[in-house]
């Protein structure tokens, strides 16, 4: 299992998250605050990710990306 967390404090920003698997299935989101999303049974192999801004509060808004095994 693959964990796909995307943080940034809420502050009027609007992301959208897209997480795409070695077999080409994609997984998205779309908010304004921080959200953590789960793969179980992830397949081995390249992952992608793109953030992509809808609005921003303010110009070079910090956001964290972190990717992990869930235990």
């Amino acid at each position: 299992d693959l964990r796909f967390a995307l943080g940034f404090r809420n502050e009027g920003a609007k992301l959208r998250f897209n997480v795409k698997a070695p077999d080409g299935k994609e997984y998205t989101w779309e908010g304004a605050s921080t959200v953590i999303l789960d793969v179980p049974g992830a397949l081995p192999g390249n992952w992608t990710y793109t953030v992509t801004d809808i609005v921003l509060p303010y110009e070079n808004f910090p956001f964290t990306m972190t990717v992990g095994e869930k235990k």
